[in-house]
């Protein structure tokens, strides 16, 4: 990719909440695969915007039943530039579920279930709803959850927003969704996460530098935010490991944290910041070690029809 093309935050020097992360050296193992999806689910992309690089490969508003994503926000079109100034070489797909005021429009699971058919690998939604939806609804959308894993996402990531403690919201609160805290400048939690023990693991979410969208996003803080980061470090994982899988992605992330707070995981910053750098080497690592294990044991190997495929067998 072109210099030109990639987003402006992967262009400059390492901004404050890539440095948190620890991106580093990260680029020096991969910038990112476009092979590697990343659905990104809420309220759309701008696909034409300059800073994404032409990187959305798949758009389709459920609002208006178009491709004619537009974003009327803004939101999601920032996120999207947080998780190409990770992983600038990953490819995009965009999927529009809500509606000018902020309001699901009832396809949350149908989007899903589109993106898993459609070849992502990881889910992103930064989407935290304050009404409670109807229980057909919830049910409806932890299947489309769980059909995702079956189709071989290999991660999906939610926003909890923000709220009183130990509060919950619809979908971040459903099984598989992995939820990322959010910290300020200082490495501290901030008052604009929510603290509760579904927080997996915690990353930067108050003035972020980020793209020119519509909306004055930079200086809005949220978990949608944090959430982002991670869809790029995880982007980044599957870019220098392709064959992993959800638990090894999850334990990978859990090892290599910098801990935060109290000893171990805890309400505030789960199992601590992301490390972008650890957990990419350790992804390309274990892909060394099974590449390994595959040369000297092949056939009794677990991973045999995985490297089939990864080594064009």
């Amino acid at each position: 990719m072109a210099k030109d093309s990639v987003p402006r935050a992967a262009q400059d020097e390492p901004t404050w909440n890539l440095e948190m992360i620890n991106l580093g050296d990260s680029w020096e193992i991969t910038r990112g695969d476009q092979n590697i999806m990343v659905a990104i689910i809420g309220w759309g992309v701008d696909r034409d915007n300059p800073y994404l690089g032409g990187r959305v490969a798949h758009s389709w508003d459920y609002v208006t039943s178009s491709e004619d994503i537009s974003d009327p926000t803004g939101h999601d079109t920032f996120a999207a530039g947080i998780v190409l100034s990770i992983a600038p070489e990953v490819s995009l797909m965009a999927l529009r579920v809500m509606d000018g005021e902020g309001r699901d429009v009832g396809r949350l699971h149908s989007a899903i279930t589109y993106a898993a058919d459609h070849g992502a690998d990881i889910i992103l939604l930064p989407i935290a709803l304050t009404e409670i939806p109807q229980n057909k609804y919830i049910d409806q959308v932890q299947g489309s959850i769980l059909y995702a894993y079956s189709k071989n996402v290999r991660f999906v990531i939610g926003a909890q927003g923000r709220g009183v403690h130990h509060g919950y919201r619809f979908p971040g609160y459903l099984r598989g969704v992995y939820n990322v805290s959010g910290l300020d400048r200082q490495g501290n939690f901030s008052d604009q996460s929510t603290a509760n023990d579904l927080n997996f693991i915690a990353a930067p979410c108050e003035e972020i530098p980020g793209i020119e969208t519509r909306g004055d996003w930079q200086n809005i803080g949220g978990t949608s935010w944090s959430s982002s980061h991670l869809a790029g470090v995880a982007a980044l994982m599957l870019s220098a490991n392709p064959l992993l899988y959800n638990d090894e992605i999850e334990g990978i992330l859990i090892e290599t944290a910098q801990d935060r707070g109290i000893f171990g995981k805890d309400i505030y910053f789960g199992h601590g910041i992301i490390d972008s750098y650890q957990s990419v080497k350790a992804s390309r690592d274990l892909l060394f070690y099974n590449l390994m294990l595959e040369t000297l044991d092949y056939k009794s190997h677990p991973y045999k029809n995985d490297l089939n495929l990864y080594l064009g067998r």
